[in-house]
């Protein structure tokens, strides 16, 4: 695998697709989260990529959440740095004591190549307890042309959209402490995260740590290892994606 020499750092907003703060009851919450890290890793398409996602989040009240955000990607071999963006809305429908229930619903907008364009919509239950994180939920993806191949007329013929079938998400995650715990480690299987959506029977195998600080600065460290199509009859090459970096609760 090509080793990395760089690591590109970013200003974002929080995500709630894998780290530990969440909408409570208990207290107001956050309306500014700004987060600053850096990607780098390995995959079937790029031999050495680092890549940032910055977003936007709006705490509307006391239960819900709007993202805004997109994504840049430095590869060789990419062919658009900027590569994808997304909006999303988040609405908390009960808690009690440490048992949360939320539903979520977004669109994303991806650029693989020069010829496609990629939309997904999706929507999402998550479940979370003090040790224990469900994710499940449902997307559908458009592959259209873009308007250079139809400008170019790379391909020929009336059909200038695919629609997959309805695809199964899910992200099973378990904090070895209590999740408002000042440390933490998380261990996870998804399909899922930030802007990839892949089919269900392509799990990757998370390990986050986090470190609060008690004040507005906490930490985090990810590695995320995608398997190699071992259980289907996809011929995917193995990705290993790792994370890390700080949040930082402005306002």
């Amino acid at each position: 695998m090509r080793t990395l020499s760089l690591f590109f750092l970013c200003f974002c907003l929080h995500t709630t697709n894998v780290y530990t703060q969440e909408i409570s009851a208990d207290k107001p919450p956050e309306r500014l989260i700004i987060e600053m890290y850096a990607d780098g890793g390995h995959n079937q398409t790029y031999s050495g990529f680092s890549q940032l996602s910055p977003n936007i989040i709006v705490n509307a009240g006391q239960k819900t959440r709007l993202q805004l955000g997109s994504n840049f990607l430095f590869s060789n071999n990419a062919h658009k740095t900027f590569n994808a963006f997304g909006f999303s809305i988040q609405h908390q429908i009960f808690e009690k004591e440490h048992k949360k229930l939320s539903a979520s619903a977004g669109h994303l907008h991806i650029l693989p190549t020069e010829n496609f364009r990629d939309n997904y919509y999706f929507v999402r239950l998550e479940y979370t307890t003090l040790r224990w994180k469900f994710q499940l939920g449902n997307n559908r993806r458009e592959t259209k042309l873009s308007k250079y191949a139809l400008e170019n007329q790379v391909f020929t013929g009336d059909n200038t959209k695919i629609t997959d079938n309805r695809n199964f998400i899910y992200h099973l995650g378990w904090w070895i402490k209590p999740i408002d715990n000042q440390w933490n480690i998380q261990i996870a299987a998804t399909n899922f995260d930030r802007y990839l959506l892949d089919i269900e029977t392509n799990p990757s195998f998370i390990v986050l740590g986090e470190y609060k600080t008690g004040k507005k600065i906490n930490y985090f460290v990810q590695l995320n290892f995608r398997t190699a199509g071992s259980m289907n009859l996809a011929a995917n090459y193995y990705s290993i994606l790792i994370r890390g970096g700080v949040t930082w609760n402005v306002l």
